[in-house]
């Protein structure tokens, strides 16, 4: 099965596209302001913060992360 299909069409969860588009907005303005190097940046999460974590890894293939860390 296409778990990024699951992910990005079934509207997995209520409002993760809303959570998923604050966090990009916080990780452009660190990108920005902090020169995060999303080439060098783990993303992490525990429970919600595990789905969002890898909704964004999923979303992100043009512009990966370095690696992703969920419980």
């Amino acid at each position: 099965f296409n778990v990024v299909a699951i992910f990005t069409t079934r509207g997995f969860a209520a409002g993760i596209h809303e959570a998923r588009v604050a966090l990009e907005g916080c990780l452009a303005a660190l990108e920005r302001e902090a020169n995060l190097d999303r080439a060098r940046t783990i993303l992490g999460g525990f429970s919600q913060g595990a789905m969002l974590s890898v909704e964004l890894a999923l979303a992100s293939v043009e512009r990966p992360f370095a690696g992703l860390a969920v419980l």
